[in-house]
């Protein structure tokens, strides 16, 4: 199947992740949409930027993880102090000097606080070199300008939304039955260990097969679309499940390609 067979879905309820993340979804978020099934409960087990999440109907039930729990305190600073992180950061600067004393000066005292931190720098940092080795460029991103609105956005649809920071394979032993996973693991399976290394929590190879069984084990059980590169090695792994091409970047040079697997037909 082609991407162009898929149809476009309208979505109402889309909202702009909050942060600045390494992820294609947001361009085949169409595409994507139009491949998930009607389900009640909607989890991820690596939310990441939850561009997938913020971009598509809030479901009754939804329930967000990832590996980092920086990444979830700053998730739950937005939903449940969106007033406060917007107040907290008005008074940031974008510049050299605030730059780096939230890189390697700031001594973090609670949730609150790591929310600041980590905001400000996903939105001034370079986005190859999030999360392990906040870099920037020769002039630092700045902020955008609608981002308080984007912050109070966010925590509306937020609201009610199970946060926790932990390992996948947890998430999967818990997803209640009937419900719906929607998992983009977070690097490709070729990605070398020094590859890896860079990154604040590694997803190595044996982590890759280890899903793939543990997806295998809950079949039947839950329904679930996995996103990835586009690789042969992948299609052997998940060769039980129903494959499709998409392209993930339509309107961009060059264009990317990633392998959908599901475990059920559309």
């Amino acid at each position: 199947m082609k991407t162009e067979d898929l149809k476009k879905t309208n979505n109402p309820d889309f909202v702009h992740s909050p942060f600045r993340y390494p992820s294609n979804q947001i361009y085949a978020l169409d595409t994507l949409l139009s491949l998930i099934p009607e389900h009640q409960f909607y989890i991820e087990p690596f939310c990441g930027g939850g561009s997938t999440f913020f971009g598509k109907a809030k479901a009754e039930d939804t329930w967000l993880n990832d590996i980092d729990r920086e990444l979830i305190e700053t998730y739950m600073a937005i939903r449940d102090q969106p007033e406060e992180l917007v107040a907290a950061l008005t008074r940031e600067e974008v510049s050299e000097k605030r730059y780096n004393h939230f890189k390697t000066g700031f001594t973090l005292r609670n949730g609150f606080e790591t929310a600041v931190r980590w905001f400000y720098l996903n939105r001034t940092s370079r986005l190859e070199t999030m999360s392990m080795l906040w870099e920037h460029d020769d002039k630092i991103t700045p902020i955008p300008e609608n981002w308080s609105s984007m912050i109070l956005e966010c925590s509306k649809k937020l609201q009610g939304v199970r946060l926790t920071h932990g390992d996948f394979e947890k998430v999967l032993n818990e997803a209640p039955e009937e419900s719906f996973l929607f998992i983009t693991p977070p690097y490709s399976i070729h990605h070398s260990s020094a590859q890896n290394r860079l990154h604040k929590y590694p997803f190595e190879r044996e982590a890759h097969f280890r899903l793939a069984n543990a997806l295998k084990l809950k079949d039947g059980r839950v329904k679930f679309l996995v996103a990835y590169n586009e690789n042969e090695e992948l299609r052997e792994m998940y060769s039980w499940g129903e494959h499709i091409t998409i392209t993930s970047l339509p309107n961009k040079s060059p264009q990317k390609e990633e392998i959908i697997i599901m475990n059920y037909k559309i």
